[in-house]
């Protein structure tokens, strides 16, 4: 394979995941926007979460999905053209059944205040709780594509597939650090994805 070849595979997957950046977005957003005006009684918090401080610095680490998701991209070869297709239809089908849970089960999650600091990390934090309305995805997005990553990998890049399974810890630890998601959330990802998996066909 040349390498203009080899451009253009990385290209054409680039315009696969801008399709599914805004696939997400085009949905994500006017949903969450929706629910905001609903009741919202799906409060599953435990009592040890309520004893969870804010920890900003976690921002960083619950930012590493933009990392995780991409990685496949680079990491999938261009000789296996089956296995980075199996990567998007699963993208798809489980942010469309987390979205049918969203719309079904919205959730609103109490935030702290923000001290009025200066500082990066402050500043990432304030941006992105003025972004994203405080509701919960049940199951959390983050964790599954975290996941998602990892186990298309798990056969084929066992090194890529531990450094995305250490990133999805990371994240998992960190969607509650940051107050973006219940603990159940995350073990919802976890479960959902893992059943989706095994019920899925390897090849399709």
């Amino acid at each position: 394979m040349t390498a203009a070849t080899h451009r253009m595979i990385l290209l054409k997957r680039w315009g696969h995941f801008l399709v599914a950046t805004l696939f997400y977005v085009a949905i994500y957003f006017p949903l969450s926007r929706h629910v905001m005006g609903q009741h919202t009684p799906w409060l599953p918090v435990f009592q040890w979460e309520t004893q969870l401080e804010l920890l900003p610095s976690a921002i960083y680490a619950y930012l590493l999905v933009y990392v995780v998701v991409q990685i496949p991209l680079y990491v999938i070869s261009p000789h296996e053209p089956a296995l980075f297709n199996q990567y998007t239809r699963r993208f798809y089908l489980l942010t469309l059944i987390h979205f049918i849970f969203f719309l079904a089960l919205p959730s609103a999650i109490e935030r702290p205040t923000l001290p009025h600091t200066d500082g990066v990390t402050m500043a990432v934090l304030r941006f992105y709780y003025d972004l994203d309305p405080p509701r919960c995805i049940f199951p959390s997005l983050h964790v599954t594509y975290g996941l998602i990553a990892t186990l298309i990998l798990w056969n084929h890049r066992r090194g890529w597939a531990l450094v995305c399974a250490a990133m999805t810890f990371a994240i998992s630890v960190a969607v509650l650090l940051v107050k973006q998601h219940f603990a159940i959330d995350v073990v919802a990802a976890y479960l959902v994805t893992g059943l989706i998996w095994g019920l899925w066909p390897r090849k399709w």
